[in-house]
């Protein structure tokens, strides 16, 4: 579930996810990753969020995706979106 599917960054991530995917297996120099509906239920299922980090990217070029536990998210969302490394 995303705690903010409205956020600017959430839309564009939607819109380029394929983009991502692509530039995750190019950066972990490989060319295909299997995936399979246990790991996404177990994914589902755990204490793991996907945070899209874009603050600062336009000075620094670099946007960030981080995995992070229930507790940072929630204060990530309360926050406004922002989560903070632990």
């Amino acid at each position: 579930m995303e705690l903010n599917p409205n956020h600017k960054v959430v839309r564009q991530a939607h819109d380029h996810w394929h983009k991502i995917a692509a530039l995750i297996l190019v950066k972990l120099k490989v060319k295909e990753l299997e995936i399979t509906m246990q790991d996404v239920n177990e994914l589902a299922n755990s204490d793991v969020n996907i945070v899209l980090d874009s603050r600062g990217e336009r000075e620094t070029g670099i946007f960030r995706i981080k995995l992070v536990d229930d507790k940072t998210a929630e204060l990530a969302r309360k926050e406004g979106g922002r989560a903070q490394d632990s």
